[in-house]
């Protein structure tokens, strides 16, 4: 029967008729809740059907450029729904539906052209169009209608006009889409490990989520699959076809084949000896005994060299695995290996959470510990992460463990280095350079050269020293007083002074070398002044004058002997002259 509706209502407001919550939008009624248990569907209230409803648009809202000003921008008529569930602690949620709408709307002026790159579009709950400069609040995604961004990175003009809203419908679509672009996802376990010295694998006992793939086993639990441990497990080989796209089954394997690789032709080519693949194991949940394995895509020269390369090898799957199967592991084998226990020959590397579906082989993780690659121990503040190498990858250490100068002689942070005199320094690249360009040697010698006297500071000789060449002596210099000394081979010259002539002592080669004790100062032996004294026997040359006189005692004297004065003393002067004597 029709329901009898007030007159002149106002729009925006809800109004309770025959059990049923209402709204006027202006132009019509909406209805928005079953209200009370006798319209209930199934036995359970309206109010629980529409608490799982969604806040989003229902219709229209495209934005576009505007073509008379690409400064500006148009959006057409549409409508949307606010949805507020109404929970609460003490009874059944009791949800509200708010609906807005907006007319369409040409040459709306662009508040934040000149001063941001984008601009989020939104219609709040009064049905009016607004702008913002960065994306929505949890607030703002819940209470009004999201539209689309503006974007204009010129500042002067519109580039680009992008619809993109959150939609008040199909929310369970829309997660379903999300789960499916995933895939089947491993939740736990699912280990893959060699079964032997042989090349068989093993799989234990884990958890999976696939869309439906349990609802043959539990029509409650239909999505989450657990499967036990299986010891011997059967392998469907993929590899690609000659034609882009396709791939080629081998199935029901009992063993890896470690000497092909899929070069893409469409025929399996030969794994050189020596040389390594990188096979990707997928496993089916619900399906206890298969392995999917693909062939490795290329050749490499070690386990690090492979496992360097996991995440650049070009890598795509058949929809088969894609769509139900969970990525298991990577599998680096050595061409004809025998043995997948030889830690030499084989290495398996376990795939964390979700899978690796794209070109590139790399996984998506939660955390940096989820990577194959990337090995998390006990985190520290100030750790970073270092390279280790192809099989254990990246490590979380401490900077003071690294093989790194942590100080110089003491010094740490920047220290300069300087090269001193007779040092030259160098640098090329990461190299440096220090040479010697002082004393290379000494007389010939290198190394370490001892004995050597230097100038101008004491040197003790304990062994003879020589002094050799045609005109050679030695010169020995008093600054104080003066005086001058040069030995040579043929002379001793003695100078005092400024004085260019000074005594000379020269050695006659023909007569026995005699000891001669010099005064305390400058003198010849000839013309001798102050008193001297000869021991032993002396022989002077004719004329010879003693103006000082003559003391002896005991001595003899041959030839003329003449003095100035005479002392009478109890000693007697003896002249002989041949066979005679005279005593004076």
């Amino acid at each position: 029967m029709p329901i009898d509706f007030p007159n002149n209502p106002t729009t925006g407001l809800t109004y309770s008729y025959g059990g049923q919550l209402w709204k006027y939008n202006g132009v019509g009624w909406d209805k928005l809740v079953i209200a009370d248990d006798a319209n209930a569907l199934y036995g359970i209230s309206g109010y629980i059907y529409a608490s799982s409803l969604a806040t989003g648009l229902l219709y229209g809202g495209i934005l576009s450029i505007n073509s008379g000003n690409s400064a500006a921008f148009d959006i057409t008529a549409g409508k949307g729904q606010i949805h507020a569930s109404g929970s609460t602690y003490t009874a059944d949620p009791a949800p509200t539906l708010q609906f807005v709408t907006w007319p369409a709307q040409t040459g709306i002026t662009l508040q934040y052209l000149a001063t941001n790159d984008t601009t989020w579009i939104y219609v709040d709950g009064a049905g009016t169009v607004q702008q913002r400069t960065e994306y929505y609040t949890d607030t703002q995604l819940e209470e009004t209608i999201i539209i689309g961004q503006l974007v204009h990175p010129s500042r002067t003009f519109i580039n680009l006009a992008r619809t993109n809203p959150n939609v008040a419908y199909a929310t369970d679509k829309q997660y379903e889409q999300f789960i499916r672009s995933f895939g089947p996802i491993k939740v736990s376990g699912h280990t893959i490990q060699p079964n032997g010295a042989n090349l068989k694998l093993n799989r234990t006992s884990g958890t999976a989520f696939s869309l439906g793939r349990n609802w043959i086993n539990d029509t409650d639990n239909p999505s989450v699959v657990s499967d036990g441990a299986y010891t011997d497990c059967i392998f469907y080989r993929y590899y690609r076809g000659a034609t882009a796209g396709t791939f080629i089954t081998v199935p029901n394997q009992t063993a890896i084949d470690p000497t092909k690789y899929d070069d893409g032709t469409g025929t399996l080519a030969t794994v050189p000896g020596g040389k390594y693949t990188i096979q990707r194991l997928f496993y089916y949940p619900n399906t206890p005994s298969l392995l999917g394995v693909y062939y490795g895509r290329a050749e490499y020269t070690s386990l690090a060299d492979a496992a360097a390369n996991i995440n650049f090898e070009n890598f795509t799957e058949i929809e088969n695995t894609r769509t139900n199967a969970i990525f298991a592991g990577y599998l680096l084998v050595k061409s004809g290996a025998t043995d997948l226990t030889n830690t030499s020959d084989a290495l398996i590397l376990q795939a964390g959470s979700f899978r690796s579906t794209t070109s590139g082989g790399g996984s998506v993780s939660l955390t940096l510990d989820d990577l194959t690659d990337v090995i998390i121990t006990s985190p520290q503040n100030d750790q970073v992460l270092t390279y280790v190498d192809g099989v254990t990858g990246w490590e979380n250490k401490s900077v003071s463990t690294l093989p790194l100068v942590s100080s110089i002689r003491g010094l740490t942070g920047a220290v300069g280095i300087t090269n001193g005199s007779g040092i030259g320094l160098s640098v090329s690249g990461q190299t440096m350079t220090f040479s010697n360009t002082g004393v290379l040697s000494i007389d010939g010698g290198t190394g370490a050269i001892t004995n050597v006297a230097r100038t101008n500071v004491g040197n003790t000789f304990t062994v003879s020293q020589k002094i050799s060449g045609a005109f050679t002596s030695l010169r020995i210099e008093n600054t104080i007083l003066g005086t001058t000394a040069d030995y040579s081979s043929s002379a001793i010259n003695f100078y005092s002074g400024t004085t260019s002539t000074g005594q000379t002592i020269l050695p006659v080669a023909t007569t026995p070398i005699s000891t001669i004790t010099l005064p305390n100062f400058t003198t010849t032996l000839a013309g001798l002044t102050g008193t001297q004294t000869f021991t032993g026997t002396n022989t002077f040359n004719p004329l010879t004058n003693f103006p000082g006189g003559i003391s002896a005692a005991g001595a003899t004297f041959s030839g003329n002997v003449q003095a100035a004065t005479y002392t009478e003393t109890s000693n007697r002067i003896r002249v002989t002259n041949n066979a005679r004597s005279w005593f004076l």
